[in-house]
């Protein structure tokens, strides 16, 4: 089917490498989405208020 002089990805080695991309992204992003949410508390505004003044 393929030729020894033709180069690039397969299929399959694209797939795995999405695979990999996903979890990975499903295991950082809730570290970061956590963080944000903290930041935008009722408590973080009202800091926020004070530090402007």
């Amino acid at each position: 089917m393929t030729r020894a002089d033709e180069s690039g990805f397969t299929l399959v080695e694209i797939m795995i490498v999405v695979v990999i991309l996903a979890v990975l992204a499903a295991l950082v992003v809730p570290r970061v989405v956590a963080p944000t949410r903290r930041a935008w508390s009722p408590h973080s505004r009202i800091s926020l208020r004070y530090c402007r003044r």
